[in-house]
């Protein structure tokens, strides 16, 4: 007589296969899915740093309200500080810096241009990716426009 034989019997044993497989496509999946979500919010941190540092630069080249005085460092670092704080970005003073009275080289043919240039500068942490050994990243954003008062006001004090 012939035995029969199971099919089981000729296979190993395989129950937890599928687990594993589907337990470290999840992992890679999820790694992968929040390294997107990170990417994502560093460019928006460095597009926010830019945006405050344009805003920055531009408040400080036109003159206040009905005057032809230009704003003072503690007023321009406060246009940019609340430009970041909509984003939840918070500086110290000494990462918001301003340089007045920067020429513009070559001078152009119509005379000297004065400009003024706003630079922030910014550590950008992980907020999951650090578990996997990721180190902050130095963001930067500058913006440097003309001053829209007389070009041979050159006194200003740098911040």
């Amino acid at each position: 007589m012939k035995r029969l034989i199971s099919r089981r019997a000729l296979m190993p044993l395989e129950r937890g296969q599928a687990l594993v497989e589907a337990a470290l496509t999840l992992v890679l999946f999820f790694v992968f899915l929040l390294s997107i979500f990170e990417g994502g919010r560093l460019l928006q941190t460095q597009l926010t740093l830019t945006q405050a540092a344009r805003e920055g630069a531009r408040y400080a080249v036109l003159p206040l309200t009905q005057t032809s005085t230009l704003p003072d460092c503690t007023q321009i670092r406060g246009v940019v500080r609340t430009y970041l704080q909509a984003s939840s970005v918070v500086l110290p003073d000494g990462d918001i810096t301003v340089v007045r009275n920067q020429p513009v080289t070559p001078a152009p043919a119509t005379g000297p241009v004065i400009c003024t240039k706003v630079s922030v500068r910014y550590t950008f942490n992980w907020a999951v990716l650090s578990l996997l050994g990721l180190p902050p990243v130095s963001l930067y954003g500058d913006s440097t426009m003309r001053n829209e008062i007389s070009p041979s006001l050159t006194s200003l004090p740098d911040c």
